[in-house]
């Protein structure tokens, strides 16, 4: 089951410290804008100057795996964005990979580190979902849990 996890906040009350695991991890780390490749993996201080100087992001990262907590899934596609003073992180992964029980347990695990790493990073907002949902499809958000998690068994 393929969910897409989003994170939003404002550059002023960010804290990127997350990204150096990210990046350690990654396969490949690129910015569609400002069209910049990577040349070395663990460079967190490139990729955060960049961040910083420019306006308009969007980075994106390939992992083989991510640390989640004390999980790791394999193949998560990262990407970082800022317009302005907005910020959003976006992972998209397959909810299985998390390797629980049930889908619920999985969402229950990701709910718990959700609301670690928004206060961790100063995240405002976020909100987990499946692949490309409309509004009003989510499994929980930053206020609590949707119709779709209460329609998981």
């Amino acid at each position: 089951m393929l969910i897409e996890i989003i994170f939003k906040g404002r550059f002023t009350n960010m804290d990127f410290s997350f990204l150096d695991e990210i990046l350690k991890n990654a396969r490949q780390i690129y910015f569609n804008f400002p069209e910049l490749e990577i040349k070395e993996k663990e460079n967190y201080e490139v990729v955060v100057k960049v961040i910083n100087n420019a306006t308009y992001v969007d980075l994106v990262v390939n992992t083989d795996y991510l640390g989640l907590g004390e999980k790791v899934v394999s193949d998560v596609f990262i990407n970082v964005g800022r317009d302005e003073e907005a910020v959003e992180l976006l992972y998209f992964l397959d909810l299985n990979d998390l390797n629980e029980s049930t889908p619920k347990k999985a969402l229950n695990f990701l709910n718990q580190w959700m609301l670690d790493m928004s206060k961790k990073c100063a995240f405002d907002y976020f909100i987990c979902q499946f692949d490309n949902a409309s509004d009003g499809e989510y499994y929980f958000d930053s206020y609590g849990f949707g119709k779709l998690y209460k329609e998981i068994e």
